[in-house]
């Protein structure tokens, strides 16, 4: 294989498909980039055996061929060249790669036929979305998703789910302590719903820009493809019962409390510095009927502050872990939002003041009696 290709698009493909190698792994091949070049465009594709990206680019292709160059070192080269065509050969499994000056020489190179095959999808279902409104739904709840799971039932929490009624398309993530929901309107089309893997959505909003430009998905038996010009993304889906989060939300609040997102976001944030890791000491709140008071004693030191707030309700006092409030209010945008709440051992829930367009629901922490 031999290809010349202009530095920029090549270290640009690299990018969007780097992230989808394992980072470790006994198999070579599936910590490499797989490189391949025919009919005058150069595909470079990553894959981690649940999320694969193709990134196709233009070059000008010598000898055609294909190879699996290893991606971290593939990346730190390209990156490190200068702004100039590269050059890359591969011949008796090692890489030569030439820019300018610069060359390197004896990099591995694998035999493309070890790199797993990427799955198929064929169906006739799709959806169309527009890539901002796809970015902004995944931003605003993906974080809510579980990290790991430890069992086959808890691979359900690692994802989020996408459900469109014909009219408005709803984003929803959990885990065992919190709830995220976002509704947005798109354009009618045939209903459709099912659970990605979050880190696969997480992805996919670093491909695509913030334009109202719709990309597809094609969502097959066990896999969905995404295809967004010259990149293209396969991501199996997460099969499983989702949880009905509609029966988790009190119904009756006894608190509906108004409150500024911004000043209430400060101090959150404002506890959390004195917080750790390994000892998450709540957040304290209490809410009185024309201020809340928010504090936190730990190893490090104590925090209070007060706010004034609009409260139709009584008093509470709940308490929560800093990091949960926090993502959900950096995920509402809105200059204020209204807090539902129903006892100390009741979660949560972060409406907008009018409207679904969000929910938040997080679960309090017992707090010691005073």
């Amino acid at each position: 294989m031999e290809i010349y290709c202009n530095k920029t698009l090549l270290e640009q493909a690299i990018s969007k498909t780097q992230r989808a190698v394992m980072v470790r792994s006994s198999v070579p091949a599936l910590t490499g980039l797989l490189i391949e070049a025919f009919d005058g465009e150069l595909s470079v594709t990553g894959y981690d055996l649940e999320t694969g990206v193709t990134c196709k680019t233009e070059a000008n292709i010598r000898i055609e061929g294909s190879a699996i160059i290893p991606a971290k070192e593939l990346s730190d080269i390209v990156r490190s060249l200068p702004d100039d065509e590269v050059k890359i050969t591969v011949e008796d499994n090692h890489a030569s790669i030439v820019c300018a000056m610069s060359e390197y020489s004896s990099i591995a190179a694998y035999d493309a036929e070890d790199f797993p095959a990427l799955p198929e999808v064929k169906s006739d279902k799709s959806l169309f979305i527009p890539k901002k409104v796809l970015k902004d739904l995944i931003r605003r709840t993906g974080f809510a998703a579980a990290q790991t799971a430890t069992t086959e039932r808890e691979k359900i929490l690692c994802g989020v789910k996408l459900d469109f009624d014909g009219e408005t398309l709803t984003a929803a993530a959990l885990d065992r302590f919190r709830i995220a929901v976002c509704r947005a309107k798109i354009r009618p089309q045939a209903p459709l719903s099912f659970v990605v893997p979050a880190k696969a959505l997480s992805e996919l909003t670093r491909l695509v820009d913030d334009s109202d430009d719709e990309i597809e998905i094609i969502l097959g038996r066990k896999h969905l493809l995404i295809r967004d010009g010259k990149t293209t993304v396969v991501s199996r889906l997460i099969e499983g019962e989702f949880l009905n989060y509609e029966n988790a939300v009190p119904k009756e609040p006894v608190l509906n409390v108004i409150v500024d997102t911004a000043q209430l976001l400060l101090r959150v944030d404002g506890a959390g510095v004195l917080i750790s890791d390994k000892r998450k000491s709540p957040i304290i709140m209490n809410f009185n009927y024309d201020e809340l008071n928010l504090k936190t004693a730990t190893q490090t030191g104590r925090f209070e502050s007060t706010i004034p707030i609009e409260n139709s309700g009584q008093t509470l006092r709940i308490g929560f872990n800093g990091k949960l409030f926090s993502d959900a209010l950096r995920a509402c945008e809105t200059e204020k939002v209204k807090l539902e709440l129903t006892s100390p051992l009741m979660p949560c829930v972060i409406r907008p003041l009018e409207g679904d367009e969000f929910m938040h629901l997080i679960l309090p922490i017992r707090l010691m009696e005073a």
